[in-house]
């Protein structure tokens, strides 16, 4: 069995989902009109980065399911992540229409929300009421009470726990509904919030481009459940 260096899993983890851009993703230069960092290149994966991946692998099977994940490897560049976030703004912009709404952020700085807010803002029909940190958001709606509709907007959305863990569990005002635009998507992320019950809050999710996690390619690339999981214990 080979055992991926952290760096290298995460590289391929997070490529498999077929997202390479933001923040962490790609050099930024530059600004738009409302001081949000724009990209001044985008960042293919490298051949070099992934071929040193290839080769920690000595067992010939085991490159085999890795080579596969690589053939699946879908490369988004900034021009068409944003022409979906245009896709989920411009329907957002058509389900709230003219209702009031609040826009929730994660705590931490580091998180691709805020950039995706920053890209979307000029595209919002109607500005937000405010721009909330997710903690303090409960408070922020018990003392607004005609305030109904939250908006979250990401990047995008692959096992969904973010979703759930970080935003869905902080409602505890009833009569909210939660609106996700996220221009990617997976089918596990719908799934998992689905499953997710909080009485308080409705959700529903903005147009969206649906992406493969890594499960989604071994089921589809393997058919047996047993090659699958056999598989998978190659490459953890």
């Amino acid at each position: 069995m080979i055992v991926l260096c952290s760096a290298l899993k995460r590289l391929l983890i997070r490529l498999v989902a077929a997202f390479c851009l933001g923040p962490l993703w790609l050099a930024h230069a530059g600004q738009a009109e409302n001081g949000v960092q724009l990209p001044v290149f985008d960042s293919p994966v490298g051949e070099s980065q992934i071929n040193k991946w290839l080769d920690a692998f000595e067992d010939p099977e085991a490159r085999e399911v890795a080579e596969m994940l690589v053939r699946n490897i879908k490369y988004i560049s900034f021009d068409e992540f944003y022409e979906g976030l245009q896709e989920t703004v411009d329907d957002l912009n058509q389900t709230l229409d003219e209702k009031p709404y609040v826009v929730i952020t994660l705590s931490r700085d580091s998180k691709s929300d805020k950039w995706v807010y920053g890209l979307a803002e000029p595209l919002l029909k109607r500005p937000p009421e405010a721009v909330i940190k997710v903690e303090d958001l409960s408070e922020w709606l018990e003392k607004n009470p005609e305030i109904e509709n939250v908006v979250f907007l990401d990047d995008g959305a692959y096992s969904g726990q973010q979703l759930t863990g970080e935003v869905l569990r902080r409602f505890t005002v009833e009569g909210i509904k939660v609106h996700f635009a996220l221009p990617y998507v997976s089918q596990e992320a719908v799934e998992r919030v689905e499953q997710y019950n909080n009485e308080n809050v409705e959700y529903e999710f903005a147009s969206y481009r649906q992406i493969d996690t890594i499960d989604d390619i071994f089921i589809r690339e393997i058919d047996q459940e047993g090659d699958r999981v056999k598989a998978k214990e190659m490459i953890e």
